[in-house]
């Protein structure tokens, strides 16, 4: 059975985070203070296991995207359905961008993208 997965993923919905627990993060800055926000180039759906097709929720997860336009490291902030974590989690972290950029320079954004499961 085919589910239908909607993903917000449209960088315009971002929003900064105003605290990560991992130093890693700590020079990231909010994606609304940057130039230029990163565009992507690769984001594909969530891969949801056998197991979990007939869960639905909301996951908003919060992720850092760094100068080489990879995702790191991402976090839950918060959820309608914790089965559905990992899987929101795993997903944004295969995601690829061009960078953002401030004064030119190439910087690491903290960014929110909330992913819908139907």
């Amino acid at each position: 059975m085919m589910r239908n997965i909607i993903l917000i993923l449209s960088l315009s919905l971002f929003v900064g985070v105003t605290a990560f627990a991992q130093d890693d993060w700590k020079d990231a800055v909010s994606i609304k203070a940057v130039d230029s926000k990163p565009t992507p180039i690769k984001q594909s759906p969530p891969v949801v296991p056998a197991g979990l097709a007939r869960e639905s929720g909301v996951i908003h997860v919060s992720f850092i995207i760094d100068t080489n336009g990879k995702v790191p490291d991402a976090k839950v902030l918060k959820s309608t359905n914790d089965k559905l974590n990992q899987v929101a989690i795993d997903t944004v972290r295969t995601w690829q961008f061009k960078p953002a950029t401030n004064v030119g320079v190439e910087i690491p954004v903290r960014a929110i993208v909330p992913l819908r499961f139907k």
